[in-house]
């Protein structure tokens, strides 16, 4: 029997398909996709990066750019490994407005403990903007750069 599809909203460097080529392999569909209501910032501190990553806050009048993968639930379930799940990050259920498609269900992923801010490193910035770029969110890079900045810096 077939798996179900789902939609995944990557947000941070997962945006890059070289690195969802690495972690899942292939998927059904890619588009760009914006998340509303959520602020994007450095939150969180990733053991596999060694730095702060992007994570999610609730934030009204926000948004946050991004990439809608249609990947199986095999898939994700790869991913869910892959992320962490369930002592690292957790699945966020949302809704995104596909490009092409209109709002459709999907989940992310959160980190389970956010700070105020950690440091993110120059490698992981730099697959962050590396997506950021592929998709065509050049404008957003400058934004993200700034707040990669240590408060008060």
């Amino acid at each position: 029997m077939p798996g179900v599809d789902i939609w995944y909203f990557a947000f941070g460097s997962n945006m890059s398909t070289r690195r969802m080529k690495k972690a899942i392999g292939h998927w059904n569909d890619a588009r760009r996709a914006i998340l509303r209501g959520y602020e994007a910032g450095f939150f969180s501190y990733s053991q596999q990066w060694g730095c702060g990553v992007l994570d999610l806050v609730e934030r009204e009048g926000a948004n946050v750019p991004g990439v809608a993968y249609l990947i199986d639930d095999e898939r994700a379930n790869v991913l869910d490994r892959y992320e962490g799940v369930p002592s690292i990050a957790r699945r966020l259920h949302v809704r995104v407005e596909v490009e092409g498609l209109g709002e459709v269900d999907a989940y992310t992923y959160v980190m389970v403990d956010r700070r105020k801010f950690v440091q993110p490193s120059k490698a992981y910035l730099d697959s962050l903007v590396s997506g950021l770029r592929e998709w065509g969110y050049g404008e957003r890079v400058e934004e993200i750069l700034r707040r990669a900045r240590s408060p008060g810096s």
